[in-house]
């Protein structure tokens, strides 16, 4: 596998000079591409589980006290210019990963399908670490993911690619034996 991935970067490089960049072929998927192609990629939405519509409620204890930590802190700390109580109070927490305040991803219907269509084609040509074909996207907290190539993708699973992928270019994250990494929120 480090032999596959070191061959592909190697050829990417040079592919590179003459404007291209290398992708698997079992990721690309031509027919939602072209404009006479069957339908398009179905849309995937999933629901909280019933323990974790539960939880995520406003009225949940531990977000009770945090809220109230948050107000004994210096108001010089904590003006906000955008995330205002009414502002944030508008999110349901059950689908945190879908449309809203934190992660805007609804655009014109018409183009929004191709819109992540393109977005996973980019992620696919700076994707260094082949995380595409390692990490899987679920749906869950209604996140609005599409089949691409036959896996799912979601605007949170490209997001995380790019950013481990831009973290792994500038702290080598993945080849350091000396780095741990301990991810508190999954966020």
């Amino acid at each position: 596998m480090v032999l596959t991935s070191s061959v592909r970067r190697l050829i990417d490089h040079a592919a590179r000079r003459f404007g291209y960049r290398l992708i698997p072929q079992s990721l690309l998927d031509l027919d939602q591409i072209d404009d006479h192609a069957s339908p398009a990629p179905a849309r995937r939405k999933t629901g909280p589980t019933t323990e974790s519509a539960a939880y995520l409620r406003r009225a949940n204890p531990r977000l009770l006290e945090l809220r109230t930590l948050y107000a004994g802190l210096n108001p010089a700390l904590k003006t906000p210019l955008l995330w205002t109580e009414e502002y944030a109070s508008q999110t349901d927490l059950t689908n945190f990963r879908g449309h809203s305040a934190w992660v805007w991803q609804r655009g014109n219907p018409s183009l929004h399908e191709r819109a992540y269509l393109l977005a996973a084609y980019y992620v696919l040509a700076h994707d260094g670490l082949g995380l595409m074909e390692k990490l899987t996207e679920d749906g869950a907290f209604g996140a609005i993911a599409y089949e691409i190539a036959g896996r799912q993708v979601s605007r949170d699973l490209l997001d995380s690619i790019l950013e481990i992928d831009f973290l792994d270019r500038h702290l080598n994250i993945v080849s350091s034996p000396l780095l741990s990494v301990l991810d508190i929120g999954a966020g």
